[in-house]
């Protein structure tokens, strides 16, 4: 009688209502906990981005310096080479947080030949008196040529333009270390007849052509430098 009176109370439910409710109450607390995983999830990725941006601003930062850095060093270049500038015999150009010296070979060496002319000694002199402040760059020095090939008793030194854009980017990269350059920082690289600035077939597309070019690079990360290792 007792069993049945409780059967009748508004309170008592039947067990496949408490077993859909209780599945029901299960679901939820699952939703809840992929919510609860989901809001992790992207407080996660908030604080990475957080850190990322936070890392982009700082590199923008130093983006910057650099290039006010390099903005300096082409002010200086300039002013130092200005009569050469003027004279066409040298360039400087600058394009981001790059800066590049181009040096007629017509100041530098004669025709064919790897001696230093006293005018092209002169002129590096002027650029070292900026480049020797620079220590968070590599110098690269890179020797270029028109396509007129090695003939006569030179052939036996140069076989090819290979051999002769080497030679004179070696003897300009010598020059910076005897005027003042530290070694550490400098690099030699020739390119022959294969990146030319003008037409070679004209004299003054190759005149342009035949050239050597001073480049500040930017130095190797130390990580690279690890994984390389």
């Amino acid at each position: 009688m007792l069993a049945i009176l409780g059967c009748g109370l508004p309170s008592c439910i039947s067990i496949g209502t408490y077993e859909r409710q209780m599945k029901h109450c299960r679901e939820l607390q699952g939703q809840l906990n992929e919510s609860q995983t989901e809001v992790k999830k992207l407080q996660e990725e908030d604080k990475q981005l957080s850190e990322e941006v936070e890392e982009k601003s700082t590199e923008k930062v130093g983006l910057q310096e650099k290039i006010s850095d390099i903005r300096a060093t082409y002010d200086d270049l300039v002013e130092e080479l200005k009569g050469e500038i003027s004279n066409g015999n040298v360039d400087v150009k600058t394009a981001g947080e790059d800066l590049t010296i181009t040096l007629g070979d017509k100041v530098l060496f004669h025709s064919g030949r790897t001696e230093l002319l006293p005018q092209g000694r002169d002129i590096l002199g002027s650029v070292v008196k900026v480049l020797k402040f620079v220590n968070d760059r590599v110098i690269q020095v890179e020797g270029y040529t028109d396509n007129i090939q090695i003939a006569g008793k030179l052939k036996a030194q140069y076989p090819s333009n290979w051999e002769l854009s080497a030679s004179r980017a070696a003897v300009v990269v010598r020059t910076l270390q005897q005027l003042g350059i530290d070694p550490k920082n400098l690099m030699l690289a020739a390119f022959s007849e294969y990146r030319p600035l003008g037409e070679n077939n004209t004299p003054k597309g190759r005149a342009l052509n035949r050239r050597v070019e001073i480049s500040l690079l930017k130095k190797p990360s130390s990580k690279n430098q690890e994984e390389k290792k």
